[in-house]
């Protein structure tokens, strides 16, 4: 299977105080310690076939690679 055909699944965790906020980290990478129950709860997951609104694929790769996170927005409802 090619890259272009392995979507890769991301868990998003959404601000709590700012429901518009979200963090996506892939299934295969630990999520930050900055990700905590006091300020971020669980979402959901979702697939780089289907993102989000706000979800930028190749952003969410590349901030990945420095960060092993990707922060976005998006006022889709989880």
């Amino acid at each position: 299977m090619d890259n272009q055909s392995h979507h890769k699944l991301y868990n998003i965790f959404m601000h709590r105080h700012k429901p518009a906020l979200h963090c996506a980290v892939r299934q295969d990478w630990p999520v930050p310690k900055f990700i905590g129950p006091e300020m971020w709860m669980y979402s959901g997951t979702m697939s780089e076939s289907e993102p989000l609104p706000g979800f930028d694929v190749q952003a969410a790769q590349q901030a990945g690679r420095m960060l092993s996170y990707y922060v976005f927005t998006s006022l889709a409802r989880r």
